[in-house]
């Protein structure tokens, strides 16, 4: 199976499946959207060179055209993680994990390669997925 993860409503799963312009759904197997993130993971850590390139083929075999994602960076904004001390009693809670203080942002898979090179290419080695409103949906290729 190709296609993409679709993650909307702040991190979570809205669609997987191939890409195609067809909203005609299909039954899918049981647990082939588990095998697909479990794919994408082993994939992001073995990844190769961390080059623009690379990502972009990851975000198109991994992600449907139209998916956004949130990415929650608040456990690295702690004061005692912070020289600059930015973190605050007062800043917003995170819409992903409800830790305080929130800092992340969306992006779109138009953004997302840029994205995953920066974040890979400053040291990071994993990262924490979280799932939410999961669905398993199939659009009938074109």
């Amino acid at each position: 199976m190709q296609g993409g993860l679709g993650f909307r409503d702040g991190g979570g799963v809205g669609t997987s499946g191939l890409h195609g312009t067809s909203e005609t759904k299909a039954e899918l197997s049981s647990g082939s959207c588990v095998i697909k993130l479990i794919q994408q993971f082993e994939k992001q850590r073995q990844r190769g060179e961390n080059n623009i390139e690379f990502w972009q083929d990851f975000v198109t075999e991994f992600y449907a055209p139209d998916a956004s994602v949130r990415c929650c960076i608040s456990n690295y904004w702690r004061p005692e993680n912070n020289a600059m001390g930015a973190a605050t009693q007062d800043s917003p809670n995170c819409l992903v994990c409800a830790a305080n203080p929130g800092q992340g942002l969306g992006c779109s898979t138009s953004a997302l390669p840029r994205v995953l090179k920066v974040k890979f290419g400053c040291g990071l080695e994993d990262e924490i997925f979280t799932i939410k409103t999961f669905r398993e949906v199939m659009s009938a290729p074109e």
